[in-house]
């Protein structure tokens, strides 16, 4: 079975060049984060306070959205890459999925050899990201690389997943695509994809829009999935939704045989862990010794290596 990486904002905090999402959204409004609220109800209330005309964050000319996600794109744009990416771009695995919105292993691809091939990116979205891609070309021998902002990015912060209505109107584009109901522009034509399940069974014409892989949920149900420096928390409804609807598939497809593997520590929230299990995915926990969180990472990228071969 091919693999594919599914990772988050650990890989840039064990390195020390990151922020937490709560420090991330404090960062944006003098506004009390209230850790009672979802973070994405957070950014809600962020968003909206900005929009009143009492604000102090009109004051400071913060008054559209698109102006707080350009923001969090700059100082998203400031994170460095660390030797968790160095090991992260060296695993046996051609297709990245990431919830970060910075483009800090792209910038380590290209440190190693390797080029953007922009002919082979998928960028038209303007908002969401089901099929959102960047291609890297390995310059001495071709090989492909591919990373999925599957929340958006920096280069284009419309894209930012972070507040409640956007990760509501992606699942509402995550539901055409399992349904058969996603359709968007190629050219001067509207291709639709036809439904997950006649996808997988090899039922369609236009090979080129059916193609699986050309949309980040596909990797869910053709790869083995490996994720590693991502809490899961239960805000992370589109992924959630993603492993939800594997599962049930699995009982009328037999053509989902691929394994999902969440690489965490002996701290992880117990009702994610058991979540996760239910869900079918297969947990593999490694001790935080003395604080040591470098350690723990190095053990974890091992095992998933093992996992890989």
């Amino acid at each position: 079975m091919r693999n594919a990486i599914l990772f988050g904002n650990g890989i840039n905090r064990v390195g020390g060049n990151s922020m937490s999402w709560e420090n991330l959204l404090k960062t944006l409004s003098p506004l009390k984060i209230m850790p009672s609220n979802s973070n994405t109800l957070n950014y809600e209330c962020i968003y909206l306070s900005a929009c009143s005309e009492d604000s102090c964050e009109v004051k400071e000319g913060l008054v559209n959205e698109l102006q707080i996600k350009q923001r969090i794109a700059d100082i998203c744009q400031q994170f460095e890459s660390n030797d968790f990416y160095e090991l992260l771009m060296n695993m046996p695995s051609d297709i990245f999925l990431t919830t970060n919105y910075d483009d800090t292993l792209g910038k380590t691809f290209e440190r190693n050899g390797y080029m953007r091939d922009k002919q082979l990116d998928s960028v038209a979205e303007s908002i969401y990201s089901i099929r959102r891609s960047h291609a890297y070309r390995e310059q001495s021998m071709g090989n492909i690389k591919k990373i999925f902002p599957i929340h958006g990015e920096c280069m284009a912060p419309k894209t930012i997943m972070i507040g409640y209505d956007h990760y509501c109107g992606s699942l509402g584009k995550l539901d055409d695509y399992f349904k058969g109901k996603y359709a968007f522009r190629l050219g001067d034509e509207t291709k639709k994809l036809p439904r997950l399940l006649e996808r997988l069974r090899g039922e369609g014409k236009d090979i080129s829009v059916n193609m699986l892989g050309n949309y980040w949920p596909d990797y869910f149900f053709t790869h083995d999935i490996h994720m590693i420096g991502i809490g899961m928390p239960l805000v992370e409804s589109d992924l959630w939704w993603v492993l939800n609807k594997r599962s049930r598939y699995k009982k009328v497809c037999p053509e989902i045989s691929n394994s999902i593997y969440y690489y965490g520590t002996q701290i992880d929230d117990m009702e994610v862990i058991n979540l996760l299990k239910a869900f079918d995915v297969k947990v593999i926990q490694t001790d935080v010794l003395y604080g040591d969180w470098k350690s723990a990472y190095r053990q974890m990228f091992e095992k998933m290596k093992i996992n890989m071969n």
